[in-house]
């Protein structure tokens, strides 16, 4: 699971690392979350959460 801020700044980034990782590993899954849906959907990050054994948090902000 990886959270992540600046949502249009570095999405690219973020999507190509994805899928590098995936196709290295087809059993990992990757969730990625945007900062804002810290507060528009609080439940769906706190579900992934609860099923993940890692996550990553970059560039949150207040």
């Amino acid at each position: 699971m990886v959270i992540t801020g600046f949502k249009s700044f570095n999405a690219n980034s973020h999507h190509q690392a994805e899928q590098l990782a995936t196709s290295s590993c087809q059993e990992l899954a990757v969730e990625v979350f945007r900062d804002y849906f810290l507060n528009t959907e609080p439940e769906a990050i706190e579900n992934a959460l609860k099923n993940t054994d890692v996550f990553f948090i970059s560039l949150i902000f207040d």
